[in-house]
């Protein structure tokens, strides 16, 4: 929830109703050994909140693995979905190279996984990566970014999330036709271009907007030209798009 903050604000000023979710296993959430991780559980506990809530349609902005889990709920429950802002999204059966396969036997990957949690060099390594510009990762963001990672369970919640992205099959995003902004960073090193335009490519009513001089952690990098296009597109009417 606090990397989505910003969005949070600036949304809710736009005159929008703001859900943000932390999903379980990530944020402030418990980690049941129980819970199910993979993309599609995600969604249905998604569509369980909008239920409760009485929503019965919403757009839906996704960021990275939050992006995989946005276009599997478009594609298994479509009534429920607006819109989609997909941004630095993962693809559905795509996000774990083969070639890193070898290494993810579920005790090699928990040690993995918390050194990249909490080992200081490494941490700021891989958060260095995410940025354009060092000076995004102020003092409070990496606070933000590190107290979730305190959260007993944290390191088996994101081993059991990986393991579920390694045996997810692909989805046929060809049947998902929501107006969807796809919206990334011209220099984002985790996920780059080459994702974007495939997203493009699979679905049908999607367009591309890149912010220059941004990463993947572009919302946080470069707020008002991202959110600016966020708010331009739920705010369209249907027949612009």
């Amino acid at each position: 929830m606090d990397n989505f903050t910003t969005t949070f604000q600036l949304l809710t000023g736009a005159g929008f109703r703001v859900v943000a979710v932390d999903l379980l296993g990530f944020g402030y959430s418990d980690r049941p050994l129980w819970a199910d991780l993979t993309p599609q559980g995600h969604a249905r506990t998604i569509v369980a909140l909008m239920d409760y809530l009485g929503i019965d349609k919403a757009s839906l902005i996704g960021h990275s693995l939050g992006g995989a889990i946005a276009l599997h709920l478009a594609y298994r429950y479509p009534l429920r979905v607006e819109r989609l802002v997909l941004v630095s999204s993962a693809i559905p059966g795509q996000l774990i190279p083969k070639l890193l396969r070898p290494i993810w036997w579920p005790p090699v990957l928990e040690v993995i996984v918390s050194f990249c949690l909490h080992f200081p060099p490494i941490r700021e390594m891989l958060w260095r990566g995410g940025v354009y510009d060092p000076a995004t990762l102020t003092p409070a963001l990496r606070e933000a970014m590190r107290r979730p990672s305190l959260v007993r369970g944290t390191t088996k919640a994101v081993v059991a999330t990986g393991l579920a992205l390694l045996r997810e099959a692909p989805l046929c995003l060809e049947k998902v036709h929501h107006p969807t902004l796809v919206l990334w960073g011209g220099d984002d090193r985790w996920l780059d271009l080459r994702s974007a335009r495939k997203i493009v490519a699979f679905l049908p009513n999607a367009r591309l907007r890149v912010i220059p001089q941004a990463r993947h952690m572009l919302l946080e990098e470069r707020p008002e030209e991202a959110h600016a296009e966020i708010i331009a597109f739920l705010k369209e009417e249907v027949r612009g798009l």
